[in-house]
């Protein structure tokens, strides 16, 4: 096999070539560019037979095919070649392992067909960019993103196939799945790590550079992308032709007007400078900023002096206002209910940390750890065949976990029981109905059942003649607390949630009430100087209004 020489053209100037490359280039007689549209092109050496991939360009629509492909090609012509022949020479812009997909292909296809490959290193874009910028980019931190993987137009990932399951995954087999969002992203479902959105990653706190930004049409959908993270007026520096004597240009423009009409060519590349974190508070990393003033030095008094206990009720409160939100349809007040959750998150994290207990990575990476233990037919080898298959192995594998960590904590003297063990996992600030729900049906998993619905009236009955006959409070708290454990059986049986069935009865309630006290007032009357017959009889009334309007109960 013939080997492969790639090699770097640096950013455009021919005094800007390393002497490796101007020594491969001089010695050899023909070379392959993934484009002639470099300015470094008109400059090499005269005797060089010249061949383009340019005319893919014009035939492909889309760039991933175009990588594929010029990959496929110069391993095709090194395979059928000789050993001692003359290396085959690839030339591309910049440096070959700096936003090279071409070369992303062709290392793979090499290592997988056994074809030696060479690099010779170029001067990258990066350099003349950060001298046109006068910016250390360690310094300040510089993320680099590709633009075309910014909106969606990028390269995909050579192997991603490997990520698809059919069944749990493949779009192919559920044309639904493949319109299904993927948070902002321009990817379909299933999204291959190699493809994650890019945007997703982008933290507007530090500085950002784009590249590949080569036509106006590209910076207009970047520009799109980034309004995602940046406000309109945020300043940007637009670099081209970086690094090419009489050609670099450096313009500022605001991020709403990166596409009006700059010249933008195949050498244009975009530096965000960071943003203030409280400028556009669309980041997570914003949140994260703003509570770590407010609970540090010259912070807020009240936020530094919070702990886990003292912030108990308000996670709860926030987890039941995001509930209600969901109950009442309001899509608006649920994103808002959301965040007040999310902010108890981010506080409790602050707390660890200044407890010196842990921080808002070991929260991630529990949650990240603990998903992916769970999912094993996503991202192991188990497979499933529905959804109910799923609920199974999840319960295996949490037991597992639990098995797992109760040996090393200290002996319990249940530990063995495992019926018992299952149920005292159940969490205690669960809503009283909520929790027996979810006791119950443990319980039942564990064989412990009527054998049809008559039992649980025949128990139901019971615990009512029981309460009738408690005299004593002690023993009628314990007696209407069986009779409320038994209903909630009832509903259990009826696939209801009592939670859900006694939270619509409250509201219902609360509806009925306000329509008996309209219509007391509307009589001239004041509800609470009504003796009980008259207050029924306007109950009745606002029932009837009610079920007249549709309403059902």
């Amino acid at each position: 096999m013939t080997p492969i020489i790639i090699l770097g053209l640096g950013p455009g100037a021919w005094e800007q070539m390393t002497l490796e490359a101007r020594e491969v280039l001089g010695n050899a007689r023909t070379v392959w560019l993934r484009t002639t549209t470099h300015p470094t092109a008109a400059h090499l050496p005269p005797h060089l037979r010249i061949e383009s991939f340019d005319y893919l360009y014009e035939r492909e629509s889309d760039f991933g095919a175009i990588y594929g492909q010029i990959a496929a090609l110069l391993l095709a012509q090194a395979q059928a070649g000789p050993a001692d022949a003359t290396p085959l020479v690839y030339c591309v812009p910049g440096h070959p392992l700096v936003g090279e997909a071409s070369v992303r292909h062709l290392r793979a296809g090499a290592r997988a067909a056994g074809v030696p490959l060479r690099i010779v290193a170029g001067l990258s874009f990066i350099e003349p960019v950060c001298t046109a910028l006068d910016l250390d980019p360690l310094a300040q931190g510089l993320q680099i993103l590709d633009g075309t993987e910014l909106v969606g137009v990028g390269d995909p990932a050579p192997d991603s196939s490997r990520w698809l399951k059919p069944g749990l995954g493949d779009t192919t087999a559920d044309p639904a799945a493949a319109r299904e969002p993927f948070l902002f992203s321009p990817f379909t479902v299933p999204v291959p790590p190699e493809a994650f959105p890019t945007l997703a990653g982008l933290s507007p706190l530090l500085p950002a550079l784009i590249t590949q930004v080569y036509s106006d049409a590209v910076a207009g959908a970047v520009k799109l992308a980034l309004l995602e993270k940046y406000p309109p007026d945020h300043p940007t520096r637009l670099v081209m032709a970086a690094g090419v004597p009489g050609q670099e240009r450096v313009l500022d423009v605001p991020l709403a007007e990166l596409d009006h009409g700059h010249g933008i060519n195949h050498l244009a590349c975009v530096y965000l400078p960071p943003l203030d974190p409280l400028a556009h508070p669309r980041d997570l990393d914003a949140l994260v900023y703003l509570m770590g003033r407010l609970r540090g030095p010259g912070g807020c008094p009240w936020d530094r002096k919070q702990t886990h206990e003292s912030l108990r009720r308000y996670l709860q409160e926030e987890a039941a206002e995001a509930l209600d939100a969901i109950d009442a349809g309001d899509p608006a007040a649920l994103a808002d209910e959301l965040g007040d959750v999310l902010l108890q998150v981010i506080f409790h994290a602050q707390v660890g940390v200044s407890a010196e207990e842990f921080t808002l990575g070991d929260i991630v990476a529990g949650i990240v750890s603990k998903l992916v233990r769970r999912h094993p037919h996503i991202f192991g080898t188990v497979e499933v065949a529905d959804a109910e298959g799923v609920t199974r192995n999840w319960e295996a594998i949490k037991a597992a976990e639990r098995q797992a960590q109760a040996a090393e904590t200290a002996p319990d003297p249940d530990a063995d029981l495992a019926v018992t063990t299952d149920l005292r996992r159940v969490p205690q600030a669960l809503p009283a109905l909520e929790q027996a729900l979810r006791i119950s049906e443990r319980a039942v998993r564990a064989g412990f059942e009527w054998d049809d619905q008559a039992g649980v009236f025949a128990k139901l009955q019971e615990e009512s003649d029981e309460l009738r006959a408690a005299t004593e409070p002690a023993h009628r708290a314990e007696e209407l607390g069986d009779l409320l454990f038994t209903l909630v059986n009832v509903a259990r049986w009826w696939g209801l949630n009592p939670e859900v069935v006694l939270r619509a009865t409250n509201r219902k309630f609360i509806r009925r009430f306000a329509g008996m006290e309209r219509l007391a007032q509307a009589a001239g009357h004041r509800l609470a100087d009504l003796p009980v017959a008259e207050q029924e009889h306007y109950w009745q009334a606002a029932k009837q209004a009610e079920r007249g309007a549709g309403s059902m109960g």
